[in-house]
């Protein structure tokens, strides 16, 4: 997404959310399971979908959806499709980029020119790079050694 990953998240698939227990000392719940023991290629195939909420003061949730599993080299989900820009981090979920959009698109807004610097140079709300977000989501599944076997590939698409 191009977040930077300094929030709890957690993905809710098959009626089972999967996450980061304990992080920097939160206590997220008994009904967490911890993703680290899991991989999105055992859990998910062809036409599933689950959703994906990072940071939960913030609370944005993304509907994935499988589109298919292809056996690669690597085991890496990839992003095929998307709509619009990243919110900045910490704009303060829906409503918080709501307005910042509207400040980022009207140079007479009252906050423009602060909410402007939040921004990363070039950023427009309209605006979905798919091979920066296909880059991002792929970096999470690539394995540090080479695999054996050659696994499933997932892929996804992402709507926020």
């Amino acid at each position: 997404m191009g977040w930077y990953d300094c929030h709890l998240h957690s993905f809710a698939i098959h009626g089972t959310d999967f996450g980061v227990p304990d992080r920097d000392g939160w206590d997220v719940g008994p009904d967490m399971e911890s993703e680290k023991k899991y991989r999105l290629e055992d859990l998910v195939g062809p036409k599933d979908r689950f959703s994906y909420t990072y940071d939960f003061g913030d609370s944005w949730v993304h509907g994935v959806n499988v589109e298919k599993v292809t056996v690669g080299e690597l085991a890496a989900p990839r992003c095929i499709a998307g709509a619009r820009a990243c919110p900045p981090e910490d704009c303060g979920g829906t409503y918080g980029y709501a307005e910042f959009v509207a400040a980022i698109v009207d140079k007479n807004h009252a906050r423009h020119v602060e909410l402007v610097s939040w921004a990363p140079a070039g950023w427009m709300p309209e605006r979905f790079d798919l091979a920066l977000a296909d880059r991002l989501v792929a970096k999470h599944g690539i394995r540090r050694t080479r695999i054996q076997k050659q696994p499933a590939r997932t892929w996804v698409r992402t709507r926020a």
